[in-house]
This record gives structure tokens, sequence and C-alpha cells, in this order.
């Protein structure tokens, strides 16, 4: 299993979402998680471009996705 680092980073760099998980390494392995896209109940994140970045903790592999929060 490996430890991944899942963050949303708002525009302001801070972290809106940040968790850790350990994921198995097998191929037909699949994990689902939600990621809140609210601060509250009915009160979205302000508007603007977040970093959705997940990476291992041995800095091995990294990936990221730009989200547009309107």
């Amino acid at each position: 299993s490996h430890a991944v680092r899942l963050q949303l980073v708002a525009p302001d760099k801070s972290a809106a979402f940040d968790q850790t998980l350990t994921l198995a390494t097998t191929p037909q392995s699949v994990t689902f998680l939600r990621v809140p896209l609210y601060t509250a109940p009915n009160q979205p994140f302000p508007p603007g471009t977040y970093q959705l970045t997940a990476s291992t903790s041995d800095a091995t592999a990294q990936s990221t996705l730009t989200i547009n929060i309107k």
C-alpha cells in the first residue's frame, strides 16, 4: 500500500481540503473519495481556480488537476 496526500488548494494558496489516504497497490484497486466543495451547508467555496493535487508520501508520483469554481 501507499500513502497518498490529496489536497485542494485555494487561489490564496491555503488548503481548502487536505487528507492522507492509504491506497492498495493492486492494479484492480479502486478508491472513491468525496472532496467537499462547501465550507458549510449551502456555502460553497469562493469562486476561483483551485488545484487538486495527489502525491505519494515518498514523492515518487504526483498529479494535479485544475478546478475552476464559478
